[in-house]
């Protein structure tokens, strides 16, 4: 002033206290696979007036892009992130922005690859199938219109066709797991019914009475 007086003023700014957004779900998951992803602690609880926005690489939203869980697929093996910016309205902490990122861990599946026979008759046995071997790696197989009689558990198997066929289309399926995530391959098979051991006579025109030695027979 005029008289050399000086006024001080003083005012206190109150910092809001720090503040996250944990991101839950899972760390790890198979390629493929579809699973959520939540804000899991809203501090303040529900009643604050908030916004999200996710992002995510290595897989794609498909559900929820601008709630608090979303639902992704993930659509390539390796590394992936989840990431999700939240804006507080109102309050102490108005238009304040922060950003969270997850890493993924994206585990490949197996892809098996069947290999034998697509054409047996009924009643067949001793059909062998397999599937590539990587070391490590679990297999189990299954079979429609047939029964695996050897090799269960391994990258090949040995089946039996049943003697009798109602479609005649079988299958041979083969499930292959590594580190928790199973692919799985289809083989279809024909099976050609009427097949197998028949007692009875074949009568033929012979004026000779020659003997049947060596001769194929073919019955339709």
């Amino acid at each position: 002033s005029d008289l050399g007086c000086t006024t001080i003023s003083t005012n206190i700014v109150n910092e809001p206290p720090p503040w996250g957004v944990p991101v839950c779900g899972p760390d790890s998951v198979c390629q493929g696979a579809t699973v959520q992803y939540c804000v899991c602690d809203l501090q303040g609880g529900p009643s604050l007036n908030l916004t999200f926005q996710w992002t995510v690489t290595g897989g794609t939203i498909v559900d929820g892009c601008c709630s608090e869980c979303i639902m992704v697929r993930w659509n390539t093996s390796g590394q992936g992130t989840v990431c999700v910016t939240e804006t507080r309205h109102g309050g102490q902490y108005d238009g304040c922005i922060i950003t969270i990122c997850k890493t993924v861990i994206l585990k490949p599946v197996p892809s098996p690859f069947i290999t034998g026979p697509m054409i047996v008759n009924a009643g067949q046995s001793g059909t062998v199938y397999c599937t590539p071997y990587y070391p490590g790696h679990l297999y189990s197989w299954s079979v429609i219109d047939g029964t695996v009689t050897g090799g269960q558990g391994t990258n090949c198997i040995t089946v039996t066709w049943n003697s009798t066929c109602s479609s005649c289309s079988g299958q041979v399926i083969a499930y292959e797991t590594q580190n928790g995530c199973c692919g799985t391959d289809t083989l279809n098979v024909t099976v050609i019914p009427g097949t197998g051991n028949l007692n009875g006579y074949v009568t033929y025109k012979n004026a000779y009475n020659t003997g049947l030695n060596g001769v194929a027979v073919t019955l339709k």
